[in-house]
């Protein structure tokens, strides 16, 4: 099944309380950027939202590449984070989609 959870993983507190808290900014920002279209605003939100997507980025190859068990790096899976809400620092990897 492709949602089946094949495995779980951990990543350190700390990375995972800054990745949740940047996946809730970039919700919020996006929400607030189709608020802004044709709005002065927009293009400031705009760029902190590229800024904030380069750091979720940054943070989520470091997770694939130092925390991913290596028999799952490849493109036929993919993990998932849910937010440390939900999740904890426990990370699901399931296969790709």
């Amino acid at each position: 099944m492709k949602n089946e959870v094949l495995q779980t993983f951990t990543i350190p507190e700390e990375l995972a309380q800054r990745l949740s808290n940047l996946l809730v900014t970039q919700t919020i920002r996006e929400r607030l950027l189709t608020t802004l279209v044709g709005k002065p605003e927009y293009e400031q939100v705009e760029q902190s939202l590229i800024g904030l997507i380069t750091e979720i980025d940054k943070l989520k190859n470091q997770i694939t590449t130092e925390y991913v068990p290596p028999e799952y790096r490849s493109e036929e899976y993919q993990w998932n984070y849910d937010g440390i809400g939900i999740s904890g620092n426990v990370v699901s990897i399931l296969y790709a989609e």
